[in-house]
């Protein structure tokens, strides 16, 4: 029989609105935070449509045509406003808010004109507009990753009313800074809460909705957690209140991750902002209580990190995900990372002690790319693989000369194979170059990432010959399957892979940066992939390699159909590949 839990009640409360003040309040105390702040992409996560945050071209000069239908953006009467038309159908939207601007900017709108009824919730409601404002191009495009990306004969027709999403029941969760108490029954933010909280905990969920929000309190029946009924209906309501009345701030603030600090600005000594969640109403359960359950610990931090960067996306065969938003769920799923299910890191030689901060500052913007040297990268991992520190020693272990590619920890532990928007960005998942599951399944592995043209035969010729039978004993069976053609490059292979587009990206990717003319046919047929996605990066990707500019050709990624392209693609093919292949 288990013990029993102590229990640990905080005698303050830093979860209720009444205990934030907001980032304007922290600034006079904290002015180096808030001005890098006031620069990062977690302050722009959501914002009032105003000059001076709306980067989008809304002059209307210029339409987006898409599934038969047009987008335009214009100003009227010193308003923003977006209008998507097909045949007699029109609806246009007044701008509220923007999302982003690192690499593309988005809006959220509200419908003043159009067919639907006038009872229909449309009218009140907060919406998506599908379409963004790609920064980098100029250029509106039609919005990627508003759910998980399909073919293009099953993708989201964002010209029917019943597809527009409401921004503020979803999206806003992680967009916008919400009191923490109630972020804990916003959408699935409960079930984060428990595979990520370092702590266990009891929430008197009508106590707090008693003193937090008193009409949504009578959902909850005598102090007991809600029926599944009555807790759906809770979140709901609670969802749609309006964030710019009900939330802290719009975008990612201060005490989305201090949480609320009214005792600290009101005693700054006394009071340290606390880094879990505290409130009379909550009540801490462990096994051996500690007294830094409310302190700056790696256990509070990741799970800070992880209550939005925890989205469940599509994954590789090796469990990481294949696009962005999900790096604390990869980053505890690998070696590093305390609470790991890798059956490896009982035996890390690193103690499990990364938190997110060690690479990232909370308060520094990343900016278009990563800033930091590859030799700061090093020294991140060498702080604690110190046996790797003198560069003979790390040569004997990466097998590559001292300041090359190949000799860097991240290159071979963290590779490129996550789509990130603009990009291809490292995963954050810690793991082996000899992953048996990638390996095996023909995805993405490090040494092909670099080595686009040599083939697997040769990949693991060199695995097995660097680390050992041990550690990479793969399944003939499974190579014979996937890899159809040993004497193919593995990244070709990639790129012409059936069964997953994620892989295709990373082919795409990893061909065209390495200036492959060699691969020219097949990247050019990757502009006809099914995924609009993949079209986007084998588009970017052949316009850099190449310096060219498809546009000149006619060609849009997103063009549905393979016949729409066909005259364009017969264009490219003509153009490009007399010259540049053999």
């Amino acid at each position: 029989m288990a013990s029993a839990k102590s229990q640990v009640q905080a005698p303050a409360s830093n979860i209720r609105r009444s205990d934030y003040v907001g980032p304007d309040t922290c600034q006079s105390c904290h002015k180096e935070q808030h001005d890098n702040w006031s620069e990062h992409s977690h302050r722009w996560m959501n914002a009032y449509a105003t000059e001076e945050t709306v980067l989008g071209d809304f002059s209307g000069a210029s339409k987006t045509n898409y599934m038969g239908g047009d987008a335009s953006f214009f100003r009227t009467n010193g308003e923003f406003h977006a209008r998507l038309s097909r045949n007699d159908v029109v609806r246009e939207f007044r701008i509220e808010r923007t999302i982003g601007r690192r690499f593309y900017q988005s809006y959220v709108g509200r419908l003043i004109d159009g067919p639907d009824p006038k009872n229909d919730p449309l009218w009140q409601l907060d919406v998506h507009i599908p379409f963004t404002y790609w920064i980098q191009q100029k250029e509106w495009v039609p919005e990627t990753h508003l759910s998980e990306e399909t073919p293009d004969e099953q993708r989201v027709d964002p010209f029917e009313s019943k597809t527009l999403r409401v921004y503020s029941t979803g999206c806003a969760s992680c967009h916008t800074t919400r009191p923490i108490g109630d972020w804990l029954w916003s959408y699935k933010s409960w079930k984060r809460a428990e595979i990520y909280t370092p702590h266990s905990f009891a929430f008197d969920t009508r106590g707090y909705f008693s003193e937090a929000h008193p009409k949504l309190a009578a959902l909850i029946p005598d102090g007991r957690m809600p029926s599944k009924k009555a807790a759906a209906s809770l979140r709901y309501k609670l969802e749609s209140l309006p964030a710019p009345e009900f939330a802290v701030t719009l975008g990612i603030s201060c005490e989305a991750c201090h949480n609320g600090c009214r005792d600290h600005v009101a005693q700054p000594k006394e009071h340290r902002p606390s880094f879990f969640p505290a409130s009379p109403h909550l009540t801490v359960l462990e096994d051996q209580p500690s007294h830094d359950i409310w302190g700056r610990t790696q256990e509070n931090i990741n799970f800070i990190c992880a209550r939005c960067h925890s989205a469940q996306n599509v994954t590789y065969a090796g469990g990481m995900a294949c696009f962005n938003s999900q790096e604390a769920t990869d980053a505890m799923n690998g070696h590093c990372y305390r609470g790991s299910t890798n059956a490896d890191v009982a035996h890390n030689e690193m103690g499990n002690a990364l938190s997110c901060v060690h690479c990232h500052d909370p308060h520094q913007a990343i900016g278009q790319k990563w800033a930091r040297t590859p030799d700061e990268d090093d020294a991140s991992c060498l702080q604690c693989h110190q046996q790797f520190v003198e560069p003979d020693a790390r040569a004997m272990h990466t097998h590559h000369s001292a300041g090359s590619a190949g000799s860097r920890c991240m290159n071979c532990h963290m590779p490129k194979i996550s789509e990130g928007l603009q990009d291809v960005v490292r995963t954050h998942m810690i793991f082996s170059p000899t992953n048996r599951k990638m390996i095996e399944a023909n995805q993405p592995n490090a040494c092909n990432l670099c080595h686009v043209e040599e083939n697997i035969d040769w990949t693991i010729h060199n695995l097995r010959k660097w680390y050992g039978e041990e550690h990479t004993d793969y399944s003939e069976q499974m190579l014979s399957q996937n890899y159809p053609d040993r004497n193919l490059a593995v990244a070709l292979g990639w790129l012409r892979n059936s069964s997953s587009e994620a892989t295709r990206l990373i082919g795409v990717d990893a061909l065209t940066k390495a200036n492959a003319q060699w691969a020219l046919t097949d990247l050019i047929n990757a502009l006809d992939d099914p995924y609009l996605i993949n079209r986007q990066f084998a588009q970017q990707g052949l316009e850099t390699m190449l310096d060219i500019d498809l546009d000149t050709l006619n060609y849009k990624y997103y063009q549905l159909g393979r016949e729409s392209r066909k005259a364009s693609l017969d264009r490219i093919r003509r153009s490009l590949l007399p010259q540049t292949v053999k």
